[in-house]
C-alpha cells in the first residue's frame, strides 16, 4: 500500500492540531452515522449474497413515523405488494396497514408498487420500490413474470425481509392481518 504524499501527511498533522479539530470530527461521525441514504448505500454494498453471507445490521427500511423508541429497528421488514391495484384505492390501503402496525408493533413494512403514487406511503414515512408495470413491460428477452419473481427475491434479500404478502385492490384480508401480526413471533 502506498503512503499519501509528504505533502498531504503534512496538512493532516497541522489539521489535527487545529483547534475544534476533535468536535468537528465527531459531529461529522454522527452525522454521517445517522444519514439514511448512506446506511442504505452501506446495507446495499455490505448484503453480499447467499454465498459470501456477509450481513451487517440493517436500520433501513425505516420503521415510519408511526413507531418509535428503542427496537423499534430490529421489527422484522414486510414486503407489502400493491402491485395493480389502482391508484385511488392505495391511500386507503396505506393508511389501513399504518393502523395495523400502530395495533401490532410487529413490522415495518416496505411496500412495492407498480405505480409512482407514493404520496401516502411518503405521509408515513415509509420505503417504497418501484416495480415496471407489466402494461410497459418491452424487454423481449424475458418475461415480465421472471421480472417480477427476480425483483421481489431481490427485496427480500436486501433488506432481510422475513413476510411478504399480496394485497389485492379491496384491501387488507384476514390472512394478510394475520401474517403481518405474527411477524415479531418468530
Amino acid at each position: 500500500m502506498n503512503s499519501p504524499h509528504p505533502t498531504l501527511q503534512r496538512f493532516v498533522r497541522r489539521a489535527r492540531r487545529l483547534p475544534g479539530y476533535r468536535r468537528v470530527r465527531r459531529s461529522a461521525l454522527q452525522r454521517l452515522r445517522r444519514n439514511a441514504l448512506l446506511k442504505d448505500l452501506v446495507s446495499r454494498i455490505y448484503s453480499g449474497n447467499e454465498a459470501q453471507k456477509r450481513w451487517i445490521p440493517r436500520t433501513y427500511p425505516p420503521p415510519g413515523n408511526v413507531l418509535s423508541g428503542l427496537g423499534t429497528e430490529n421489527l422484522p421488514v414486510a414486503v407489502v405488494s400493491l402491485v395493480s391495484v389502482p391508484e385511488e384505492r392505495i391511500d386507503v390501503i396505506v393508511d389501513e396497514i399504518a393502523a395495523l402496525q400502530l395495533m401490532s408493533a410487529a413490522f415495518r413494512p416496505l411496500f412495492l408498487m407498480d405505480c409512482g403514487h407514493f404520496e401516502a406511503v411518503r405521509r408515513y414515512g415509509y420505503a417504497a420500490e418501484l416495480l415496471i408495470p407489466a402494461s410497459q413491460w418491452q424487454f423481449s428477452d424475458m418475461r415480465w413474470e421472471d421480472y417480477a419473481v427476480k425483483r421481489v427475491a431481490d427485496l427480500r434479500r436486501r433488506y432481510g425481509a422475513t413476510i411478504s404478502v399480496a394485497v389485492s385492490a379491496e384491501g387488507i384480508t384476514d390472512p394478510i392481518r394475520f401474517l403481518l401480526e405474527a411477524g415479531s413471533s418468530e
